[in-house]
């Protein structure tokens, strides 16, 4: 009798508004091996899950998807940095 292997992937998490009276950063990175580029999104929201502040950016000559992901949190830290002005 041949014996079957689930494969079950765990739940991934699911996003939460932060804690009064912080706020919360996330960003991530496109990355296209083919044309050596990348795109980072970056959104902020409050601890009510409002949008206070969005970005989005092109990169070029990125070599690898590490160095997409990379060069998404200096945008990050930047869009904070506009953001509380």
């Amino acid at each position: 009798m041949e014996r079957l292997i689930s494969h079950q992937q765990p739940l991934a998490e699911r996003w939460s508004v932060p804690q009064t009276p912080f706020t919360k950063v996330n960003f991530d990175a496109g990355f296209s091996r083919e044309n050596w580029e990348s795109t980072t999104g970056v959104v902020i929201r409050n601890h009510q899950g409002l949008v206070m502040g969005s970005c989005t950016h092109f990169n070029r000559n990125i070599s690898d998807p590490c160095s997409a992901e990379a060069m998404s949190w200096p945008y990050s830290l930047l869009e904070i940095w506009v953001f509380a002005m």
